[in-house]
Order: structure tokens, then sequence, then C-alpha cells
């Protein structure tokens, strides 16, 4: 594994070359080989390569003036990638996109694009109320989005977390972050049990009811 200092040439790397991956933890960001398995995916993986292939084999069939209205709207279908470059999808990427966002949400798939509303960032706060509680919450939030919740249990209190480390939890409701959420609850969902006398991170993202577009430029919250 080798260690990675990004200086004047390169300011931030991200992705895999060959059989390399660049990837952030405590260190730093290091440079190792990508591990290949023969792993059997879970049950949420899936479902994801299942959604995947179906909108796939449905951008076939779309009418061509569906197809011209993805074209004219993925221009404003713009995310900020992991190394700071704000980048534009195409029609496909769009309708791929928009669709997965919206099934992980909870909503059907659309076959045109909605009206485009870039989710903004929010002053989300996490407090500790007793070992059993910590309540996640915004006054700030908006009822035009649902807010995905992400989370990782940290082990050693001075440790980062990263969002690739981080494991969907599910999401929360504008009016469920107006009056404060206890994240332990989506952790021993998600787990199966809690984790005792650990550090919490916690991620929320907000994303568009009708786009499924996200606002990714949200900080990570710890308890």
């Amino acid at each position: 594994m080798a260690l990675v200092k990004l200086g004047a040439m390169f300011s931030a790397m991200s992705g895999k070359v060959g059989g390399q991956v660049f990837v952030n933890n405590p260190k730093g960001q290091v440079i190792r080989n990508n591990a290949y398995t023969n792993k059997i995916p879970n049950s949420r993986q899936s479902k994801v390569r299942f959604n995947t292939a179906t909108l796939s084999n449905l951008w076939h069939t779309l009418k061509p003036f569906e197809v011209a209205l993805w074209e004219a709207q993925s221009v404003n279908y713009q995310y900020v990638n992991n190394v700071g470059v704000t980048v534009t999808r195409n029609a496909f990427q769009s309708f791929m996109y928009s669709n997965m966002m919206r099934n992980l949400i909870g909503l059907s798939y659309i076959l045109t694009p909605e009206t485009y509303f870039m989710p903004t960032a929010f002053t989300p706060t996490l407090t500790t109320v007793n070992p059993n509680t910590i309540n996640i919450k915004a006054v700030d939030s908006n009822a035009a989005f649902h807010y995905q919740i992400y989370g990782l249990p940290l082990h050693t209190q001075n440790l980062k977390a990263y969002k690739s480390q981080m494991k969907f939890l599910g999401y929360l409701t504008s009016a469920q972050l107006l009056v404060g959420y206890n994240v332990l609850t989506l952790f021993n969902a998600y787990y199966g049990f809690l984790y005792t006398n650990v550090k919490y991170a916690v991620l929320p993202i907000p994303a568009d009811l009708k786009s499924g577009q996200q606002f990714l430029g949200q900080n990570i919250l710890y308890s």
C-alpha cells in the first residue's frame, strides 16, 4: 500500500487505474491493489443491479420526443465529483441517475425528466441526549426534499469518516428533521444492534423529491 502526498501538481485523486485504486483512509490518501472477489451479492446489491438493468432496457424503449426531453434537461443535471470538479451528465446518465435516486427514496420510475431543482445545503445538528439517543435536527429542512441518511460507527474517537465508507441507513422527511429524530434507530435497524461507547458519523444528503437529484456538498456530522 502506497501513501500519497498531494501537492501543487495534484490536489485530489479518485477512482481506479488498472488494478490500483485511490482510497481515503484515516492516514490520508493511499494507493492499493483492487481486490477482486467472487462474493455473492447481498439482497441490496442484487436489487441495485436489477434496477440498473431494468432502467438500461427501459431507456431503449423511450420515444424520440422523450429522449429529446432528457437531452434538453440534462444540461441542468450537474454534480460535484470526488475531486471537486462540476460534471454535467448526458441524457442517458441523467435518466439513469434520476430514476435510481427516485427508487432509493421510494418513488416510481419516470420516462420524462421532472423540473430540476438543485437541493441546497442545510444546517443540521447532531445532539447526544443519552447513550441510546442521538438526535439529528434541522430547522431549515425543506418539504421539497427527502434526506438520505448515511452513517458509520467509529470505534476510535479521533477517526474521520468518508462518504465511500458510510452505509445508507434510510431517509427522513423534512417534518422528522424539524422536530428531531433519533438516528440510533436507523443504526439499530441496519446493524441489528447498537454499538456502545463509540462515536457515530452521520451524513444527511438532501434529495429532490421529483428528480431525485442530491446535494453532495453536505458536511459529515459527528456525535
